[in-house]
């Protein structure tokens, strides 16, 4: 008998690998994975690109490209201790949303492995190492968040006698909820992270957060917190700010008292087990707490409107003077307005152009933090809004006709090839 077909499996392997996909850059055809979707499986073909490594194809393939496994006996191997396959049988674990067709040409030829000579260190194949339970109001479980070693995090649901390695449409509930429920009048301390929560709930606080991290706060799990106190405590990091903001932003008008406690001496990305590691305790975080102000008033009650950053102002420059572009391979480019040219937006020659331009506009200097954060959001967005071009840079063609450019700085003259 002839080995399975796997690539239908795609999907499935690929959620287990890298994780739930990115809702806000996915599409119906297209799943991304990462904060700026530099991992995506194509659902029509079922095929996957790491548009980073510039690596793609099969679902054999993919687990060579992340795991390391060489050889197709590895390969099946890992598939059948993960679930997949049975015998020589392919499970499609219930519950994704996997397309259910396989295509009728045959399985692309496994990659040949590498000599005994010049032997490649694998991959360590993923672990778990911590589950975490997400229970509704009368304690049934949801779901469970899971971390894996290497370090990754993954959802699953149970299904039956196991569990299914998807969360769509299960309802979205903060952690630790009956425990949040079984104390009504304490304050709520909300982080970004399982692992906090529980530290907090050890020392005998009420804490929750959500699955999936940073930016997953939604109103669904606002709902939750109405009428109740809150303290927020951020990770020391760009994501983690933004977090709080979009956790403020939820709350207001639900929490009775909405506050934001910045731990101080954490180190970069630090949270509050590294801040109570360092010393930290219950009793200084509570006189911490009173010195907070309250941060759930609308701006211009209680606080100023604040200015916007660097970074704003990078990005609404960018958007008004550029159109933002994406190729079939997910490569991002800027369109200038005025000129025409055509620039990726990861290089040198865009990055001086908006700063030279920003520059002399607004007179302040550009600063590499400001720049690195505004252009992770200009390339999210340039992946995400519109549909994929073709995008030409020096030579472009149409109808059997060419051009070329000629690359004269300002603008877009080009001649026709004859």
């Amino acid at each position: 008998m002839g080995a399975p077909k796997t690539e239908i499996l795609i999907e499935a392997v690929a959620r287990h690998i890298w994780g739930e996909p990115n809702e806000q850059l996915s599409k119906p055809s297209e799943l991304r994975f990462g904060t700026n979707g530099s991992k995506s499986v194509q659902l029509e073909k079922l095929e996957f690109y790491d548009h980073e490594a510039c690596v793609g194809g099969s679902t054999l393939q993919l687990i060579k490209h992340e795991l390391g496994h060489t050889d197709r006996k590895a390969q099946y191997a890992w598939l059948r201790e993960n679930g997949f396959l049975g015998g020589t049988d392919i499970n499609v674990p219930t519950g994704r949303n996997v397309m259910q067709v396989m295509k009728s040409c045959p399985a692309p030829e496994p990659a040949r492995v590498e000599s005994p000579e010049t032997p490649k260190p694998s991959k360590t194949p993923a672990k778990i190492v911590s589950t975490y339970d997400y229970r509704d109001e009368a304690g049934v479980l949801l779901m469970q968040a899971v971390r894996m070693e290497p370090k990754t995090f993954r959802q699953r649901r149970p299904d039956g006698d196991g569990w299914a390695w998807s969360v769509k449409d299960v309802r979205q509930v903060p952690y630790r909820l009956p425990e949040l429920m079984a104390a009504p009048d304490a304050t709520v301390y909300l982080v970004e992270g399982e692992k906090d929560a529980d530290r907090l709930a050890a020392l005998g606080l009420v804490a929750t957060t959500n699955a999936g991290g940073a930016g997953k706060w939604t109103a669904a799990h606002s709902e939750f917190l109405r009428g109740r106190r809150v303290v927020v405590l951020p990770d020391n990091d760009t994501a983690g700010q933004a977090h709080a903001k979009k956790v403020l932003k939820s709350l207001r008008g639900i929490a009775t008292d909405v506050r934001v406690v910045e731990l101080p001496g954490l180190p970069e990305k630090g949270d509050v087990s590294d801040w109570l590691d360092a010393g930290g305790s219950v009793e200084t975080l509570e006189d911490m707490l009173k010195e907070a102000p309250a941060a759930n008033a609308e701006p211009g009650e209680d606080e100023p409107e604040k200015k916007p950053s660097q970074t704003d102002l990078l990005v609404k420059f960018v958007r008004e003077r550029f159109d933002l572009l994406h190729d079939k391979n997910g490569d991002t480019y800027a369109r200038d307005r005025h000129t025409g040219e055509v620039r990726r937006m990861g290089a040198r020659q865009f990055r001086d152009r908006v700063t030279a331009g920003f520059f002399g506009q607004m007179e302040i200097a550009v600063r590499d933090q400001s720049w690195r954060e505004a252009l992770g959001t200009l390339q999210a967005l340039a992946r995400f809004e519109g549909d994929p071009q073709d995008v030409y840079i020096r030579v472009a063609g149409q109808a059997d006709r060419y051009w070329i450019d000629l690359c004269h700085a300002g603008n877009s003259h080009a001649v026709e090839l004859t």
